[in-house]
């Protein structure tokens, strides 16, 4: 027993050696050397697997393959139930002209199809091999074996991902959910990472809608087409499906209420309004229709602010109608809110300063209302003493509610309206320093807003002459901000007239083109964003006004090749801009695309 044991051991270090020269033979590419340490190896059990796949490959670099052949067949046929074998094996007769490939292939996939666990281990010897075309004819196979329409649909979707079928990959994604509705937000993700231009969103879009078509019932497309059409702001094409889903799924509108949120965000108003309407006018709880209401109102003043001259019958319209809705409303937040809503109304457009401070003062007394609520009326007190003239009144509440919540969102809010009234009022210092500590604040609205609003001082004031410049700009920006447009443009033409070379004359120009959109004058608007976007290659406004001066050419000028040009140009050289996804959707319809 002890010479036996001692021969095994002697013999498994001689093969332990003869596979590591072979091995070190194999990284060197000297196949020959190599090959004649492996054949010896590879009829061993215990070595078998460690040296086949490198003996495989000398045979096939020395051109060999008769002799992988012979040596495969063999082992299928002292292994039969090694299927890796069997596909090497059929591999090999194609090397060497002595088998039928496709029939063979057939012949071992029909063969071992009822057997689920053979055609896993199958498939993988196919993969091994990257033989994508065979393992997707192989799942095929299984799947209609199996009888499951949504079976090894991540895998073929892999497999067609792999092949560039971009579309049977999009039709294997929709089997997945169509199994798996929960990953809904991975199959997103991933289209995300996997299309990557216009043709492929029009082959998705083409997808989901055919989907849609041939199995009206399925959840799937719908929510996918939701999903596409907000991927591209397109609230309006979103809305016949988010509707089908809102009845379907029993959301009780509160997905159109939140997808009506995201239009007026994006300042899609007449967007805002489908779904605003359609939840008012909804069976839903009496608090959700109440705000319905009161977001559709919201989003009709929105449509009336960028009226010029203001409509002065709609804005008595619209206060009407919040007057009516107060009456029905029970909730004290929602109280509260609207009767801000009025008082603003009435102070802003309709120059009812004491009207709208004596509302607020009245909205402060809401019992039901929360605290937060309460010190947001009291920052819109401070906004309309700032229209009335009266700044220091506006000061002092702004620091009251900066003081009464500390370190929370709505103080940020507060120091940042408080920074502003001095930037308006020509203390630069004292409002930039405020502003550099915002730059840190929680809400990347307020922490945008302050470095926007520190980069315009610190940028504008290193010239001697600037600050004088600077304290022009403020002011005439403050009347912007009180609605005095005309004396406002007149204090930007100055600035222009008499520094022509000024570090402010993007800025300027930009809000001269604002003043002019409020106005109507839209040629004039034009003229100043296409000076930005023509004389500033890279500032920070310039993928701004080339998109501003797009839509002017588009909805009002009537130059609508030129619009695409200007819309291209936003999708080729600033890929990184907030504007890419409303530009690439203008720019697919004006092309004539369809499914819009």
């Amino acid at each position: 027993m002890f010479l036996l044991f001692s021969t095994h051991k002697l013999h498994a270090q001689r093969s332990e050696e003869k596979f590591q020269v072979a091995e070190a033979y194999f990284e060197k590419g000297d196949y020959e050397k190599a090959l004649l340490n492996y054949e010896d190896l590879v009829r061993k059990s215990d070595y078998r697997n460690k040296a086949y796949e490198h003996y495989r490959i000398c045979l096939i670099e020395l051109k060999q393959t008769k002799d992988l052949e012979k040596f495969l067949k063999k082992q299928v046929k002292s292994e039969p139930e090694n299927l890796s074998y069997q596909v090497d094996y059929v591999l090999a007769q194609r090397m060497n002209g002595s088998g039928n490939f496709e029939k063979d292939i057939d012949k071992l996939i029909d063969e071992n199809k009822k057997n689920p666990l053979a055609m896993d281990d199958l498939a993988e010897a196919f993969m091994h091999r990257g033989m994508v075309d065979q393992t997707i004819q192989l799942f095929l196979v299984a799947r209609k074996q199996e009888r499951e329409d949504t079976r090894y649909a991540e895998e073929l979707a892999l497999l067609y991902e792999k092949k560039g079928q971009k579309k049977e990959m999009v039709n294997e994604l929709m089997n997945l959910l169509q199994g798996q509705p929960q990953r809904i937000e991975e199959v997103q993700n991933r289209l995300q990472v996997s299309l990557d231009d216009e043709e492929d969103y029009e082959m998705l879009v083409s997808a989901l809608y055919e989907g849609l078509k041939a199995d009206p019932k399925s959840l799937v497309y719908p929510e996918m087409l939701v999903w596409y059409h907000l991927q591209q702001n397109d609230f309006q094409g979103a809305f016949p499906q988010a509707r089908s889903l809102d009845k379907r799924k029993m959301q009780q509108g509160e997905e159109m209420m939140k997808i009506g949120e995201m239009a007026m965000k994006h300042g899609d108003y007449n967007g805002a309004l489908l779904y605003f309407n359609y939840v008012a006018q909804g069976n839903y709880a009496y608090n959700r229709v109440i705000q319905a209401r009161k977001r559709a109102i919201d989003a009709r003043e929105m449509q009336v602010r960028n009226t010029y001259p203001p409509d002065l019958p709609k804005i008595l319209a619209l206060s009407q109608e919040y007057e009516n809705l107060l009456v029905e409303a029970r909730d004290g937040n929602q109280r509260l809110e609207i009767q801000r809503k009025i008082a603003l109304l009435r102070a802003f457009y309709l120059g009812e300063y004491a009207e709208g401070i004596k509302i607020l003062e009245r909205a402060l007394d809401e019992p039901r209302a929360s605290n937060r609520s309460k010190a947001e009326a009291k920052l819109e007190l401070g906004d309309v003493y700032l229209f009335k003239g009266v700044p220091w009144q506006s000061a002092l509440l702004y620091a009251q509610v900066e003081k009464d919540f500390k370190d929370s969102p709505i103080a940020h809010e507060a120091k940042l309206r408080g920074a502003k009234l001095s930037y308006f009022t020509g203390d630069f210092e004292l409002a930039k320093a405020h502003l550099d500590v915002l730059k840190l604040a929680t809400t990347r609205e307020i922490a945008n807003d302050a470095l926007a609003l520190s980069l315009l001082i610190q940028d504008n004031l290193a010239l001697d002459t600037v600050k004088t410049t600077m304290s022009q700009y403020a002011r005439a920006d403050l009347l912007v901000y009180q609605g005095k447009l005309d004396p406002a443009l007149v204090v930007f033409d100055s600035l222009l007239a008499e520094y022509p070379n000024h570090s402010l004359v993007d800025e300027t120009q930009w809000q001269r083109a604002s003043i002019f959109m409020k106005k109507g004058q839209y040629q004039q608007a034009f003229e100043a964003y296409d000076y930005i976007a023509s004389k500033y290659k890279r500032d920070i406004l310039t993928d701004d006004a080339l998109f501003a001066s797009a839509t002017l050419l588009e909805e009002h000028l009537g130059d609508k090749s030129q619009a695409m040009e200007r819309y291209k140009k936003i999708l080729m050289e600033f890929a990184g801009s907030v504007h890419v996804a409303e530009a690439r959707k203008r720019y697919r319809k004006l092309r004539g695309d369809k499914n819009q």
